[in-house]
C-alpha cells in the first residue's frame, strides 16, 4: 500500500516481487543451515549460488540497495565457504547474514504499513469537542 499525497488515497499495490524475495530468502537460510551438515555443502552450494543470484536480480529490479549489499556479501561467503577449514566459519556467518537479509525484506513491508498509519493519525484533528473551545474563550474574557 502506498499513500499518494495528491489524491490522498491509499493505493494497494501487490507486493509480488517482495513476497517472492522473502520466500527465496527463507530458502537461502534453510540452505545455509543445511550446508552446516558435514559433506553436504558440496551438494548444496550450487543451489545457494542460484538462489542468491536470483535474489540479487530481484533486489536490483526493486531498487533495494541495502539488500543488494547483503546479497553480494552472501555470494562472497558462499564462494569462500568452499575453503575446507575456513568454510565452517563463513557458513555460520552466512546463516546470520541471510537471517538479517530476510528480516530486512520482512521489515520493509511493515515499515510501509506503519508509515501509512502515522500519516492517517496526523490527518485526524485532535480537538473535535467544542466545549474545549468554549472553555478557552471563557478564560480569555476574564
Amino acid at each position: 500500500m502506498v499513500y499518494v499525497k495528491k489524491t490522498r488515497k491509499v493505493i494497494k499495490r501487490p507486493f509480488f516481487l517482495a513476497s517472492i524475495q522473502y520466500v527465496l530468502s527463507v530458502f537461502i537460510v534453510v540452505a545455509f543451515i543445511l550446508s552446516l551438515i558435514p559433506n553436504f555443502y558440496d551438494r548444496i552450494y550450487i543451489y545457494l549460488l542460484i538462489l542468491v543470484l536470483v535474489q540479487i536480480i530481484l533486489s536490483v529490479i526493486r531498487f533495494k540497495l541495502l539488500n543488494v549489499f547483503f546479497e553480494i556479501f552472501l555470494l562472497a561467503l558462499i564462494i569462500v565457504g568452499l575453503i575446507p577449514y575456513l568454510g565452517w566459519l563463513f557458513r555460520f556467518l552466512g546463516v546470520f547474514i541471510s537471517l538479517i537479509d530476510m528480516l530486512l525484506l520482512k521489515e520493509s513491508k511493515f515499515y510501509k504499513m506503519i508509515e501509512i498509519r502515522t500519516i492517517k493519525r496526523i490527518k485526524k484533528p485532535k480537538f473535535n469537542n467544542s466545549s474545549n473551545v468554549k472553555d478557552a474563550n471563557f478564560k480569555e474574557k476574564e
